[in-house]
């Protein structure tokens, strides 16, 4: 179960970094035209070098991010049986080692998303605090599923114990 959950995890980790990356790359390597004249009370708070290295940064994520996960899917198809046995079986430590994987992995992709959003607050800072509280809700959403999940691994121990 944990197994093929990290599988279906890693696969779309790789389409969204391979995706995030070309973006990003894209932006940081092109001309950033200065962001259009805002009244002072919309005016973003970052200069022009700031925002590319946000860029960057979320850049150097989406590459951590497709390499992680890049890794897992190459340690799946050619160990899928024993890391299946390890994984799926009755060591609930095991469990939680492909959980916080997993959470790792989530992280940098949202960390990743974060950034490109906060490079967009000079542009426009409604759309760009908007989607920075979107992707925050959906950080905060997965660390609550994490803790759920490690929850019942801990709830799996109890009840085996008895």
């Amino acid at each position: 179960m944990y197994v093929e959950w990290f599988k279906s995890l890693s696969a779309a980790a790789i389409g969204i970094s391979t995706l995030g990356g070309a973006v990003s790359y894209t932006a940081v390597s092109s001309f950033l035209p200065d962001p259009p004249e805002q009244p002072d009370n919309l005016s973003g708070q970052f200069s022009r070098g700031k925002i590319r290295r946000f860029l960057v940064v979320g850049w150097a994520l989406f590459l951590f991010a497709l390499g992680l996960a890049s890794f897992g899917a190459v340690c799946l198809s050619f160990h899928r049986e024993e890391i299946k046995e390890i994984f799926d079986g009755e060591n609930p430590l095991a469990k939680i080692g492909i959980l916080t994987a997993s959470l790792v992995l989530e992280g940098v992709l949202l960390a990743a998303i974060m950034m490109l959003h906060l490079s967009l607050v000079k542009y426009d800072p409604e759309v760009a605090w908007t989607c920075v509280a979107f992707t925050a809700a959906f950080a905060l959403m997965g660390i609550c599923l994490w803790l759920r999940k490690i929850a019942w691994v801990f709830f799996w121990i109890e009840y085996v114990n008895t």
